[in-house]
């Protein structure tokens, strides 16, 4: 049975919400070791709520860290801590479904999910949502030969949104809502502890920003737009919008400038703008015209078909084309596309399926993609999914070694974060890079991904002397993303000697009663493989194109 707390007169679902963060999580950015299984159970989070301010506590915990985007520019992420997490969620839970009742048809991403069945799931399913937008703008934009394509998407979107005009739209879709007063009372009381919350992880200087990567946030940005979608479709216009991927089909180039014109002004209205070198005026003879199209791609239709037979020998077939496939979508630099999540996503199930993982071959692959890691860094999530399933080389430790080791290679704290946690899982000890780790800890505090990383490699594979040292250094961890790994570097060591007089009374508010679970949970564990998969389940744990 879920459990509840009531917040500022407000009954909040704290069962679905760390179901929901649960899934959230997977996703991330910087992932946590453990995906937070010791923390994330009704009773710890509850008992967190309840003996902490909320409005002091919750909205005083971020981080901002750099991503590397395709082009070698970077974004930056808004990381803030698990408790926030659940509470964001618990908060945009209370009213999101009805919400989401306003949002036309037009509209097809992250759309609340009415599913039971996918209650952990806040939205309804992306896959078949994406292919709702591809098929439905699709059969409009060919209905006339002369029709014509405005494709644009906006700049920097979840960085320009700005806290206090979200609250008014907010507030203005409460108002125009169809429900009774009391209902309206609890839905603005959410609202106003959330704008609170926001307003404190937005960036100071400009008010704008919320933290990306999170369902609550993919929500509120639908609700952002709305007053946008609400003018295209007022004006007669034939709007489509995933995220922030806008088209529009148009009779004419003529009208498409003329459209592009009215959305650009309506945007504006909310700080907002279209990214000129990703908008496009486009007829359906242009070239270009077929990267906005469900178009399909024989090489994948026919991996995808042999994978659906659930046979092992067609699936065995499947793997030299998989290969070639994979090779050429690398060399091709499009590490960003989903043809590319499609076929890696399939590696990585491959090599967690017994019975098949012997059969694939990934001499050819393993070297290419430790070369791209340099080449793409923004695949490197991908690329350590990868990584971590299959055998390496003392040659690919040494490459990986290098990177680490060198200041001009080792540019983005996110990658560095990743192969830090690699090298763990792969228990690859090196002299030097305990030396490095030491002096990184002790000298480069604010690069903090780079200080966790390091911090959970000395203590996965240093000394005991090196776990002591993280224990009498605790100091040096104030922020909740260091000090998370922080605690599970020190969780072995005596309670007595190390953590009473070094760490207990620097422990977070949000960390207090962490370090006995993390000790009897994970006794001398710093890394959780990913779970074998059973072969007649493999085709289900596939993700699909655009996932």
């Amino acid at each position: 049975m879920d459990k509840f707390i009531e917040i500022e007169g407000i009954e909040i679902n704290i069962s679905k919400a760390v179901r929901r963060v649960k899934k959230d999580i997977e996703d991330d950015w910087f992932k946590d070791p453990f995906m937070f299984e010791d923390y994330l159970t009704d009773d710890f989070i509850i008992d967190k709520i309840q003996t902490l301010d909320v409005n002091s506590y919750s909205t005083t915990r971020k981080e901002y860290f750099d991503i590397p985007k395709p082009g070698f520019v970077i974004r930056y992420s808004i990381e803030t801590n698990i408790i926030d997490r659940v509470l964001y969620q618990a908060l945009i839970d209370v009213f999101a479904g009805s919400f989401d009742s306003i949002l036309g048809v037009q509209i097809y991403s992250h759309r609340v999910t009415k599913d039971k069945d996918r209650d952990n799931y806040f939205f309804m399913h992306p896959v078949e949502q994406w292919n709702a937008f591809n098929n439905d703008y699709k059969i409009v934009l060919e209905q006339k030969p002369s029709n014509c394509a405005l494709i644009t998407d906006l700049t920097n979107f979840y960085e320009n949104i700005n806290v206090d005009t979200l609250k008014d739209k907010l507030n203005d879709i409460c108002n125009d809502l169809d429900v009774d007063k009391a209902q309206k009372d609890v839905y603005l009381k959410a609202i106003k502890i959330l704008y609170i919350i926001l307003k404190k992880w937005a960036v100071t200087q400009t008010g704008c920003g919320i933290p990306q990567n999170r369902n609550p946030s993919s929500f509120l940005a639908n609700m952002y737009l709305h007053v946008v979608d609400e003018a295209m479709i007022r004006l007669g216009y034939r709007y489509y919008r995933y995220m922030d991927d806008i088209r529009f089909v148009c009779d004419s180039k003529y009208e498409a400038r003329k459209i592009l014109k009215h959305l650009i002004s309506e945007l504006r209205k909310i700080g907002l703008n279209v990214n000129s070198k990703k908008t496009a005026i486009l007829g359906l003879d242009a070239p270009e015209i077929i990267n906005f199209l469900p178009m399909p791609d024989r090489e994948i239709e026919q991996i995808d078909e042999l994978f659906k037979t659930r046979k092992l020998n067609y699936i065995k077939k499947a793997l030299p084309l998989l290969e070639k496939k994979t090779i050429g979508i690398i060399e091709a630099k499009d590490t960003g596309s989903r043809y590319f999540r499609f076929c890696i996503q399939r590696y990585i199930k491959l090599l967690r399926t017994e019975c098949i993982k012997e059969s694939v071959d990934t001499k050819m692959l393993v070297p290419t993609i430790i070369t791209e890691l340099l080449e793409q860094p923004w695949s490197t999530d991908s690329f350590f999914q990868f990584l971590e399933c299959v055998e390496l080389t003392e040659e690919d430790y040494s490459r990986l070694e290098n990177i680490l080791s060198d200041e001009v290679l080792c540019t983005y704290e996110w990658q560095s974060y990743y192969l830090w946690q690699l090298l763990i899982a792969k228990k690859y000890k090196s002299e030097k890079l305990l030396g490095l780790s030491r002096h990184k800890i002790k000298n480069e505090q604010n690069n903090k991904p780079q200080t966790a990383g390091c911090c959970l490699y000395l203590s996965s594979l240093g000394t005991i002397n090196d776990k002591q040292y993280i224990a009498e250094n605790f100091i040096i961890f104030k922020d909740f993303f260091t000090q998370r790994i922080a605690l599970i570097a020190v969780k072995d060591l005596s309670y007595s000697k190390f953590i009473v007089p070094y760490v207990k009374d620097l422990v977070l508010p949000e960390y207090i009663g962490s370090y006995r679970e993390l000790k009897n949970r994970y006794p001398d564990i710093f890394y959780i493989p990913p779970k074998p998969i059973h072969f007649k389940d493999l085709y289900n744990e596939l993700p699909e194109i655009i996932s």
